[in-house]
Protein backbone atom coordinates (compact mmCIF):
# COMPACT_ATOMS: atom_id res chain seq x y z
CA UNK A 1 0.00 0.00 0.00
CA UNK A 2 2.77 2.21 0.98
CA UNK A 3 4.27 1.97 -2.34
CA UNK A 4 1.34 2.09 -4.44
CA UNK A 5 0.96 5.47 -2.61
CA UNK A 6 4.67 6.50 -3.13
CA UNK A 7 4.05 5.47 -6.95
CA UNK A 8 0.86 7.65 -7.33
CA UNK A 9 1.35 10.14 -4.76
CA UNK A 10 0.20 13.13 -7.28
CA UNK A 11 -2.21 11.36 -8.78
CA UNK A 12 -3.80 10.42 -5.31
CA UNK A 13 -3.52 13.70 -4.02
CA UNK A 14 -4.83 15.40 -7.21
CA UNK A 15 -8.28 13.10 -7.18
CA UNK A 16 -8.13 13.56 -3.36
CA UNK A 17 -8.99 17.29 -4.31
CA UNK A 18 -10.78 16.85 -7.13
CA UNK A 19 -13.25 13.96 -4.60
CA UNK A 20 -13.01 16.52 -2.33
CA UNK A 21 -14.41 19.62 -4.42
CA UNK A 22 -16.89 17.56 -6.30
CA UNK A 23 -18.64 16.01 -2.98
CA UNK A 24 -19.21 19.54 -1.66
CA UNK A 25 -20.94 20.55 -4.94
CA UNK A 26 -23.02 17.61 -4.86
CA UNK A 27 -24.01 18.58 -1.19
CA UNK A 28 -24.72 22.42 -2.40
CA UNK A 29 -26.33 20.83 -5.14
CA UNK A 30 -28.45 18.59 -2.87
CA UNK A 31 -29.04 21.40 -0.83
CA UNK A 32 -30.03 24.11 -3.83
CA UNK A 33 -30.95 21.92 -6.75
CA UNK A 34 -34.26 20.72 -5.06
CA UNK A 35 -35.35 23.83 -3.62
CA UNK A 36 -34.70 25.72 -6.66
CA UNK A 37 -36.49 23.76 -9.15
CA UNK A 38 -39.61 23.84 -6.77
CA UNK A 39 -39.81 27.68 -6.21
CA UNK A 40 -38.69 28.88 -9.55
CA UNK A 41 -40.90 26.11 -11.22
CA UNK A 42 -40.51 24.15 -14.32
CA UNK A 43 -41.26 26.98 -16.72
CA UNK A 44 -38.51 29.38 -15.78
CA UNK A 45 -36.01 26.90 -14.97
CA UNK A 46 -36.63 25.51 -18.74
CA UNK A 47 -36.25 29.09 -19.91
CA UNK A 48 -32.71 29.40 -17.77
CA UNK A 49 -31.92 26.08 -19.01
CA UNK A 50 -32.94 27.02 -22.60
CA UNK A 51 -30.08 30.65 -22.00
CA UNK A 52 -27.53 28.26 -21.02
CA UNK A 53 -27.56 26.02 -23.22
CA UNK A 54 -27.47 28.84 -25.92
CA UNK A 55 -24.80 31.08 -24.08
CA UNK A 56 -22.80 27.84 -23.89
CA UNK A 57 -21.52 28.05 -27.94
CA UNK A 58 -19.70 30.96 -26.86
CA UNK A 59 -18.62 29.17 -24.03
CA UNK A 60 -17.21 26.63 -26.94
CA UNK A 61 -15.76 29.79 -28.64
CA UNK A 62 -13.88 31.44 -25.46
CA UNK A 63 -12.23 27.62 -24.88
CA UNK A 64 -11.35 27.02 -28.01
CA UNK A 65 -10.43 23.24 -26.82
CA UNK A 66 -7.52 24.72 -24.42
CA UNK A 67 -9.26 22.63 -21.58
CA UNK A 68 -7.42 19.89 -23.33
CA UNK A 69 -4.60 21.20 -25.37
CA UNK A 70 -3.58 24.05 -22.67
CA UNK A 71 -3.47 20.76 -19.93
CA UNK A 72 -1.51 18.68 -22.44
CA UNK A 73 1.10 21.63 -23.02
CA UNK A 74 1.43 22.60 -19.28
CA UNK A 75 1.68 18.90 -18.39
CA UNK A 76 4.66 18.46 -20.59
CA UNK A 77 6.55 21.55 -19.70
CA UNK A 78 5.98 21.60 -16.39
CA UNK A 79 9.82 22.15 -14.82
CA UNK A 80 10.42 24.46 -17.87
CA UNK A 81 9.82 28.03 -16.20
CA UNK A 82 10.09 30.01 -19.38
CA UNK A 83 7.65 27.72 -21.30
CA UNK A 84 5.27 27.81 -18.86
CA UNK A 85 5.04 31.27 -18.87
CA UNK A 86 4.68 31.56 -22.74
CA UNK A 87 1.82 28.89 -22.64
CA UNK A 88 0.20 30.56 -19.77
CA UNK A 89 0.21 33.67 -21.19
CA UNK A 90 -0.74 33.01 -24.77
CA UNK A 91 -4.07 31.03 -23.89
CA UNK A 92 -5.21 34.14 -21.28
CA UNK A 93 -4.12 36.36 -24.16
CA UNK A 94 -6.00 34.13 -26.74
CA UNK A 95 -9.59 33.93 -24.37
CA UNK A 96 -9.46 37.02 -23.49
CA UNK A 97 -9.96 38.52 -27.54
CA UNK A 98 -12.37 35.39 -27.78
CA UNK A 99 -14.33 36.85 -24.94
CA UNK A 100 -14.69 40.36 -26.62
CA UNK A 101 -15.45 38.55 -29.74
CA UNK A 102 -18.22 36.15 -28.27
CA UNK A 103 -19.76 39.00 -26.33
CA UNK A 104 -20.05 41.20 -29.86
CA UNK A 105 -21.77 38.65 -31.47
CA UNK A 106 -23.99 38.31 -28.40
CA UNK A 107 -25.28 41.67 -28.42
CA UNK A 108 -25.53 41.44 -32.51
CA UNK A 109 -28.06 38.18 -32.23
CA UNK A 110 -30.07 40.10 -29.34
CA UNK A 111 -30.95 42.94 -30.52
CA UNK A 112 -31.64 41.45 -34.13
CA UNK A 113 -33.73 38.97 -33.33
CA UNK A 114 -37.14 39.82 -30.78
CA UNK A 115 -36.85 35.91 -29.76
CA UNK A 116 -33.71 37.05 -27.61
CA UNK A 117 -34.29 40.52 -27.44
CA UNK A 118 -37.69 39.95 -24.95
CA UNK A 119 -35.20 38.04 -22.97
CA UNK A 120 -31.86 40.41 -23.12
CA UNK A 121 -31.09 40.61 -19.46
CA UNK A 122 -31.38 36.74 -19.32
CA UNK A 123 -28.84 36.48 -21.76
CA UNK A 124 -26.57 38.75 -20.80
CA UNK A 125 -26.75 37.47 -17.10
CA UNK A 126 -26.06 33.79 -18.60
CA UNK A 127 -23.29 35.43 -20.44
CA UNK A 128 -21.22 36.10 -17.01
CA UNK A 129 -20.55 32.01 -16.58
CA UNK A 130 -18.85 32.31 -20.06
CA UNK A 131 -16.89 34.99 -19.03
CA UNK A 132 -16.05 33.15 -15.56
CA UNK A 133 -15.28 29.96 -16.90
CA UNK A 134 -13.01 31.23 -19.82
CA UNK A 135 -10.78 32.93 -17.16
CA UNK A 136 -10.80 30.30 -14.69
CA UNK A 137 -7.51 28.56 -15.41
CA UNK A 138 -8.49 25.04 -14.61
CA UNK A 139 -5.78 23.79 -17.28
CA UNK A 140 -2.96 25.41 -15.48
CA UNK A 141 -3.75 23.73 -12.31
CA UNK A 142 -4.75 20.18 -13.99
CA UNK A 143 -1.33 20.42 -15.98
CA UNK A 144 0.59 20.89 -13.38
CA UNK A 145 -1.10 18.37 -11.30
CA UNK A 146 -1.76 20.68 -8.55
CA UNK A 147 -5.76 20.60 -8.33
CA UNK A 148 -6.17 21.15 -4.79
CA UNK A 149 -6.17 24.92 -5.38
CA UNK A 150 -9.33 24.58 -8.07
CA UNK A 151 -11.45 22.73 -4.58
CA UNK A 152 -10.29 25.48 -2.00
CA UNK A 153 -11.28 28.60 -4.80
CA UNK A 154 -14.10 27.29 -6.09
CA UNK A 155 -15.86 25.92 -2.75
CA UNK A 156 -15.27 28.87 -0.95
CA UNK A 157 -16.50 31.15 -3.47
CA UNK A 158 -19.57 28.18 -4.09
CA UNK A 159 -20.44 27.99 -0.55
CA UNK A 160 -21.13 32.09 -0.44
CA UNK A 161 -23.35 31.65 -3.14
CA UNK A 162 -25.52 28.78 -1.73
CA UNK A 163 -26.26 31.28 1.17
CA UNK A 164 -27.55 33.90 -1.06
CA UNK A 165 -29.81 31.56 -2.97
CA UNK A 166 -31.94 30.55 0.16
CA UNK A 167 -31.76 34.79 1.74
CA UNK A 168 -32.92 35.88 -1.91
CA UNK A 169 -34.73 33.26 -4.50
CA UNK A 170 -38.09 32.95 -2.73
CA UNK A 171 -40.70 32.32 -6.34
CA UNK A 172 -40.26 32.44 -9.90
CA UNK A 173 -40.12 36.13 -10.35
CA UNK A 174 -36.40 35.48 -9.07
CA UNK A 175 -35.34 33.88 -11.63
CA UNK A 176 -32.88 36.63 -12.90
CA UNK A 177 -31.70 37.13 -9.76
CA UNK A 178 -30.73 33.49 -9.75
CA UNK A 179 -28.74 33.61 -12.57
CA UNK A 180 -26.93 36.55 -11.50
CA UNK A 181 -25.97 34.94 -8.40
CA UNK A 182 -24.37 31.46 -10.15
CA UNK A 183 -22.95 34.47 -12.88
CA UNK A 184 -21.22 36.58 -10.37
CA UNK A 185 -19.57 33.52 -8.69
CA UNK A 186 -18.33 31.92 -11.59
CA UNK A 187 -17.00 35.45 -12.83
CA UNK A 188 -15.61 36.17 -9.20
CA UNK A 189 -13.84 32.72 -8.99
CA UNK A 190 -12.27 33.11 -12.04
CA UNK A 191 -10.76 36.98 -11.41
CA UNK A 192 -9.51 35.49 -8.19
CA UNK A 193 -8.00 32.30 -9.37
CA UNK A 194 -6.18 34.31 -12.27
CA UNK A 195 -4.62 36.35 -9.30
CA UNK A 196 -3.80 33.93 -7.70
CA UNK A 197 -2.10 31.50 -10.46
CA UNK A 198 0.35 34.50 -10.92
CA UNK A 199 0.92 35.18 -7.55
CA UNK A 200 1.41 31.44 -6.19
CA UNK A 201 3.42 29.93 -8.94
CA UNK A 202 5.40 33.64 -9.93
CA UNK A 203 4.03 33.52 -13.84
CA UNK A 204 5.51 36.23 -15.90
CA UNK A 205 2.63 37.55 -18.54
CA UNK A 206 4.69 37.94 -21.84
CA UNK A 207 2.66 39.57 -24.66
CA UNK A 208 2.35 36.86 -27.56
CA UNK A 209 3.95 37.31 -30.91
CA UNK A 210 1.41 36.84 -34.00
CA UNK A 211 3.52 33.54 -34.44
CA UNK A 212 3.16 31.72 -31.00
CA UNK A 213 -1.03 33.59 -31.26
CA UNK A 214 -1.07 31.76 -34.49
CA UNK A 215 1.00 28.22 -33.23
CA UNK A 216 -1.70 28.31 -30.12
CA UNK A 217 -5.17 28.40 -32.50
CA UNK A 218 -3.40 26.21 -34.71
CA UNK A 219 -2.43 23.39 -31.91
CA UNK A 220 -5.90 23.58 -30.60
CA UNK A 221 -7.88 23.51 -33.63
CA UNK A 222 -8.88 19.78 -33.75
CA UNK A 223 -9.91 20.36 -29.76
CA UNK A 224 -11.76 22.92 -30.91
CA UNK A 225 -13.81 21.28 -33.38
CA UNK A 226 -14.03 18.17 -31.06
CA UNK A 227 -15.81 19.77 -28.48
CA UNK A 228 -18.24 21.93 -31.38
CA UNK A 229 -19.15 18.34 -32.21
CA UNK A 230 -19.93 17.40 -28.61
CA UNK A 231 -21.80 20.51 -27.88
CA UNK A 232 -23.95 19.65 -31.11
CA UNK A 233 -25.39 16.38 -29.28
CA UNK A 234 -25.32 17.73 -25.56
CA UNK A 235 -25.50 21.18 -25.12
CA UNK A 236 -27.90 21.37 -28.22
CA UNK A 237 -30.13 19.43 -27.86
CA UNK A 238 -31.31 21.56 -25.27
CA UNK A 239 -31.23 24.32 -27.82
CA UNK A 240 -33.57 22.25 -30.23
CA UNK A 241 -36.03 21.01 -27.80
CA UNK A 242 -36.49 24.82 -27.06
CA UNK A 243 -37.36 25.62 -30.32
CA UNK A 244 -40.12 23.23 -31.15
CA UNK A 245 -41.90 22.93 -27.42
CA UNK A 246 -42.17 25.36 -24.43
CA UNK A 247 -40.03 26.43 -21.71
CA UNK A 248 -42.17 23.81 -19.58
CA UNK A 249 -40.70 20.36 -21.79
CA UNK A 250 -37.77 22.02 -21.95
CA UNK A 251 -37.74 22.27 -17.97
CA UNK A 252 -38.63 18.36 -17.28
CA UNK A 253 -35.73 17.81 -19.93
CA UNK A 254 -32.90 19.79 -18.24
CA UNK A 255 -34.34 18.25 -14.56
CA UNK A 256 -33.80 15.12 -16.05
CA UNK A 257 -30.81 16.13 -17.49
CA UNK A 258 -28.99 17.31 -14.34
CA UNK A 259 -29.32 14.34 -12.38
CA UNK A 260 -27.52 12.49 -14.93
CA UNK A 261 -24.62 14.86 -15.36
CA UNK A 262 -24.54 14.86 -11.22
CA UNK A 263 -23.59 11.08 -11.67
CA UNK A 264 -21.03 11.37 -14.60
CA UNK A 265 -19.37 14.07 -12.17
CA UNK A 266 -18.64 11.23 -9.74
CA UNK A 267 -16.29 9.54 -12.08
CA UNK A 268 -15.79 12.71 -14.13
CA UNK A 269 -13.39 13.69 -10.86
CA UNK A 270 -11.04 10.72 -12.16
CA UNK A 271 -11.02 11.22 -15.52
CA UNK A 272 -10.03 15.00 -14.68
CA UNK A 273 -7.07 13.63 -12.79
CA UNK A 274 -5.26 11.21 -14.68
CA UNK A 275 -6.09 12.79 -17.90
CA UNK A 276 -2.24 15.04 -17.60
CA UNK A 277 -1.29 12.07 -16.27
CA UNK A 278 -1.76 9.50 -19.00
CA UNK A 279 -0.53 12.62 -21.35
CA UNK A 280 2.84 12.73 -19.59
CA UNK A 281 3.10 9.13 -19.47
CA UNK A 282 2.41 7.90 -22.59
CA UNK A 283 5.15 9.92 -23.97
CA UNK A 284 7.47 8.30 -21.98
CA UNK A 285 6.64 4.81 -21.65
CA UNK A 286 3.74 3.68 -23.69
CA UNK A 287 3.23 0.64 -23.00
CA UNK A 288 2.86 1.21 -19.15
CA UNK A 289 0.40 3.47 -19.79
CA UNK A 290 -1.47 1.00 -21.92
CA UNK A 291 -1.33 -1.27 -19.35
CA UNK A 292 -2.49 0.94 -16.50
CA UNK A 293 -5.55 2.65 -18.99
CA UNK A 294 -7.10 -1.10 -19.68
CA UNK A 295 -7.24 -1.43 -15.81
CA UNK A 296 -9.24 1.47 -15.47
CA UNK A 297 -11.12 0.68 -17.90
CA UNK A 298 -11.75 -2.53 -16.74
CA UNK A 299 -12.73 -1.22 -13.10
CA UNK A 300 -14.40 1.81 -14.35
CA UNK A 301 -16.31 0.54 -16.97
CA UNK A 302 -18.25 -2.12 -14.00
CA UNK A 303 -18.51 0.59 -11.52
CA UNK A 304 -20.17 2.91 -14.28
CA UNK A 305 -22.20 0.08 -15.15
CA UNK A 306 -23.57 -0.74 -11.94
CA UNK A 307 -24.71 3.31 -11.41
CA UNK A 308 -26.55 3.59 -14.36
CA UNK A 309 -28.38 -0.17 -13.49
CA UNK A 310 -29.66 1.29 -10.30
CA UNK A 311 -30.72 4.88 -11.77
CA UNK A 312 -32.65 2.83 -14.20
CA UNK A 313 -33.57 0.56 -11.47
CA UNK A 314 -34.74 3.66 -9.07
CA UNK A 315 -35.97 6.46 -11.62
CA UNK A 316 -38.96 7.35 -10.41
CA UNK A 317 -38.04 7.25 -6.82
CA UNK A 318 -35.01 9.65 -7.11
CA UNK A 319 -37.06 12.18 -9.58
CA UNK A 320 -39.39 12.51 -6.40
CA UNK A 321 -36.77 12.88 -4.04
CA UNK A 322 -34.82 15.20 -6.18
CA UNK A 323 -37.64 17.13 -8.24
CA UNK A 324 -40.66 16.62 -6.21
CA UNK A 325 -43.94 15.64 -7.51
CA UNK A 326 -44.42 18.25 -9.99
CA UNK A 327 -41.66 16.48 -11.90
CA UNK A 328 -43.53 13.20 -12.77
CA UNK A 329 -42.42 13.84 -16.82
CA UNK A 330 -39.30 13.72 -16.16
CA UNK A 331 -39.06 9.96 -14.79
CA UNK A 332 -39.13 8.33 -18.64
CA UNK A 333 -36.44 10.60 -19.64
CA UNK A 334 -34.21 9.72 -16.46
CA UNK A 335 -34.97 6.07 -17.63
CA UNK A 336 -33.49 6.43 -21.11
CA UNK A 337 -30.28 8.93 -20.53
CA UNK A 338 -29.48 6.94 -17.40
CA UNK A 339 -27.15 4.01 -19.46
CA UNK A 340 -25.34 7.35 -20.29
CA UNK A 341 -22.57 7.38 -17.42
CA UNK A 342 -21.56 3.78 -18.45
CA UNK A 343 -21.78 4.44 -22.16
CA UNK A 344 -19.99 8.28 -21.73
CA UNK A 345 -17.24 6.49 -19.61
CA UNK A 346 -16.38 3.79 -22.11
CA UNK A 347 -16.13 6.43 -24.83
CA UNK A 348 -13.94 8.83 -22.04
CA UNK A 349 -11.35 6.14 -22.13
CA UNK A 350 -11.14 5.56 -25.52
CA UNK A 351 -11.72 9.17 -26.68
CA UNK A 352 -10.07 11.45 -24.56
CA UNK A 353 -7.31 9.15 -22.18
CA UNK A 354 -6.28 6.99 -25.68
CA UNK A 355 -6.84 8.96 -28.43
CA UNK A 356 -6.17 12.30 -27.75
CA UNK A 357 -3.04 11.39 -25.73
CA UNK A 358 -1.53 9.50 -28.30
CA UNK A 359 -1.86 12.18 -30.75
CA UNK A 360 -5.24 10.87 -33.40
CA UNK A 361 -6.64 14.13 -32.59
CA UNK A 362 -8.10 14.25 -36.20
CA UNK A 363 -9.46 10.85 -36.11
CA UNK A 364 -11.35 11.92 -32.90
CA UNK A 365 -12.75 15.07 -34.35
CA UNK A 366 -14.25 13.17 -37.72
CA UNK A 367 -15.94 10.98 -35.26
CA UNK A 368 -17.27 13.84 -33.17
CA UNK A 369 -18.45 15.50 -36.06
CA UNK A 370 -20.05 12.63 -37.94
CA UNK A 371 -21.76 11.59 -34.26
CA UNK A 372 -23.25 15.15 -34.08
CA UNK A 373 -24.41 15.15 -37.53
CA UNK A 374 -26.54 11.56 -36.73
CA UNK A 375 -27.13 13.67 -33.47
CA UNK A 376 -28.85 16.79 -35.14
CA UNK A 377 -30.96 15.07 -38.02
CA UNK A 378 -32.18 12.56 -35.29
CA UNK A 379 -33.36 15.27 -33.30
CA UNK A 380 -34.83 17.60 -36.42
CA UNK A 381 -36.97 14.05 -36.96
CA UNK A 382 -37.63 12.73 -33.94
CA UNK A 383 -38.15 15.93 -31.61
CA UNK A 384 -40.50 17.58 -32.82
CA UNK A 385 -42.88 14.74 -32.58
CA UNK A 386 -41.87 12.80 -29.48
CA UNK A 387 -40.44 16.08 -27.87
CA UNK A 388 -38.42 15.30 -24.45
CA UNK A 389 -38.51 11.55 -25.01
CA UNK A 390 -37.15 11.89 -28.77
CA UNK A 391 -33.94 13.82 -27.69
CA UNK A 392 -33.45 11.85 -25.11
CA UNK A 393 -33.11 8.65 -27.69
CA UNK A 394 -31.39 10.79 -29.86
CA UNK A 395 -28.77 11.61 -27.25
CA UNK A 396 -28.38 8.14 -25.92
CA UNK A 397 -28.14 6.62 -29.78
CA UNK A 398 -25.69 9.13 -30.32
CA UNK A 399 -23.20 8.29 -27.53
CA UNK A 400 -23.49 4.52 -28.35
CA UNK A 401 -22.39 5.42 -32.11
CA UNK A 402 -18.77 7.51 -30.16
CA UNK A 403 -18.43 4.79 -27.96
CA UNK A 404 -18.21 1.92 -30.44
CA UNK A 405 -16.09 4.37 -32.98
CA UNK A 406 -13.46 5.25 -30.85
CA UNK A 407 -13.22 1.62 -29.63
CA UNK A 408 -13.12 0.40 -33.43
CA UNK A 409 -10.82 2.70 -34.09
CA UNK A 410 -8.41 1.76 -31.64
CA UNK A 411 -8.35 -1.93 -32.52
CA UNK A 412 -7.49 -0.91 -35.87
CA UNK A 413 -4.66 0.89 -34.53
CA UNK A 414 -3.59 -2.33 -32.82
CA UNK A 415 -3.69 -0.28 -29.52
CA UNK A 416 -6.71 -1.20 -27.43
Amino acid sequence: MKKLFTEYKTQIKNFSSLSILNTANYLFSLITFPYVVRVIGVEKFGLINFAAAFVAYFGLLTDYGFSWSATQLISINRNEKTKIDKNYSAVISIKIILIIISFILLSIIIFSLDFFSQNYELYYLSFLFVVGTALFPNWFFQGIEKMGYIANITIFFRAISVAAIFVFINSPADYLLLVAINGFTTLFVGIFALSFVQWKFKIRFVIPSTKEVSYYLKYSWEYFISNIGISLYTNTNTFILGLFTSNTVVGYWAAADKIRYAILALYGTFNQAVFPYFAKLINEKFDEAIRKIKKIFHWGGLVSFTISFLVFLFSSQISLIVLGEGYSNSVPILKIISWLPFIIYLSNVFGIQLMLNLGFKKAFAKIILFAAIINLALSFIIVPVYFAIGTAVAVTITEIFVTLTTYLFLRKENIF
